[in-house]
């Protein structure tokens, strides 16, 4: 009897733990699906603002199709503002800009300087911050990658070009002192078009054009003019109408010559002064122009003498009798001087110029050049040895 009470109170106890594991295991099964639920619905709702921020920063990225100019320089800050709407961003978002895998800092330079594809690539970072059972951080990173193509269109930089003026059988080499320069390529071949007859006289046009390897073209033209080599006059013995009046009183005979013969006269002074300063006036009327700097007309003026008149060597007394080669005719007449007469004719036509200048050495027996007033500074100019520029000369330098 006992052991059939036994057993049946075995029986119930056991059937109740079958109850409460039954029902934990219920209640189990009950949390995890629950706690699924939320778990997924807090899940879809943080992806949801997540994207909506990464959706709505994507909108700050702008286009950047156009070429850039090889050459150009941008600061980090203009990059910016041509490749971000900062208005168009989430709040907190920050952001880098990398050219060809170098961040750039603010305040920092990037200069393109190589032709062809550059890649570029915006980054931003916007930290999230949400709650599930504890807080979460998440930051929302954007990427945006450019290709920027630079491009060479400016065409290449001539210089030294101007229009010329020779004597009949001088020596004339068209690409004297053309040069061309290209930002890309650096210095190119000049290429000339034209010829020059030095026997004969008349006016030459020249084209002098350079192309670099983007097919970009520079060309410009310039004149060549031949004159007939002046003819000196002799002394005046005779007498002429208007110009020298011959008298004689007992054993005295006196000649007097007008001022304005003895001026144009190349056998005095005064004359060939006369002669020189209206050469002077007349090359710089076609050398220079109205509009032009100072500085500009000073390097018109060093490079007309430069490559147009030629040294003279022998710098004796005797050499100057026969040439006048220490004055500004023999420049700017006869197409030949020492270093004085080069200087002379720079002051001769730095005058016609408007141009503040002083001869530097002048009455020594020594080399001779002249300084230029350009933006309050005395500039050397040298004309004998082509050289505008600096405070001191090469000679004082060494």
């Amino acid at each position: 009897m006992e052991e059939a009470t036994e057993k049946k109170k075995g029986s119930k106890i056991g059937k109740v733990l079958a109850i409460l594991f039954a029902t934990l295991l219920i209640a189990i099964a009950v949390i995890g699906i629950v706690g699924y639920v939320y778990y997924r619905s807090v899940g879809i709702r943080e992806e949801e603002k997540v994207q909506a921020i990464r959706k709505q920063n994507q909108t700050a990225f702008l286009p950047f199709e156009e070429p850039i100019e090889y050459g150009t320089e941008m600061s980090y800050e203009e990059l910016c503002e041509k490749l971000i709407a900062s208005d168009h961003l989430s709040k907190g978002t920050t952001f880098s800009v990398l050219v060809n895998h170098k961040e750039l800092t603010k305040g920092s330079q990037y200069v393109f300087e190589t032709v062809g594809n550059h890649v570029l690539q915006v980054r931003f970072s916007c930290p999230y911050e949400y709650t599930f059972f504890t807080k979460q951080l998440k930051m929302i990173e954007n990427t945006k990658d450019y290709v920027l193509v630079v491009e060479d269109t400016k065409p290449p930089i001539l210089s030294g070009i101007e229009d010329k003026i020779i004597t009949i059988g001088d020596e004339f080499d068209p690409k004297s002192g053309v040069t061309a320069h290209d930002e890309v390529d650096g210095a190119l071949e000049v290429q000339i078009e034209g010829t020059v007859d030095t026997a004969k006289a008349g006016e030459y046009v020249i084209k002098v054009f350079a192309t670099d390897k983007n097919e970009n073209v520079a060309e410009q033209t310039y004149t060549v003019t031949v004159k007939e080599k002046p003819v000196e006059k002799a002394p005046s013995t005779t007498t002429n109408k208007g110009s020298s009046t011959i008298s004689s009183n007992a054993n005295k005979t006196t000649t007097t010559t007008s001022q304005e013969e003895v001026a144009d006269d190349t056998s005095t002074k005064s004359g060939r002064l006369k002669l020189a300063t209206a050469e002077a006036k007349r090359v710089v009327g076609q050398i220079t122009k109205p509009s032009m700097s100072v500085e500009q007309k000073a390097q018109a003026i060093c490079s007309y003498l430069y490559q147009n008149v030629a040294r003279q060597t022998n710098q004796s007394n005797e050499a100057y009798k026969a040439n006048f080669g220490n004055e500004a005719y023999a420049a700017l007449i006869l197409k030949k001087a020492a270093c004085s007469g080069f200087c002379k004719a720079v002051t001769l036509m730095c005058n016609a110029a408007g141009v503040q200048s002083k001869h530097i050495n002048a009455n020594s027996w020594q080399h001779q050049w002249n300084t230029v007033l350009i933006n309050s500074e005395w500039i050397i100019l040298d004309a004998q040895i082509g050289l505008l520029g600096g405070t001191v000369h090469p000679l004082e330098a060494n």
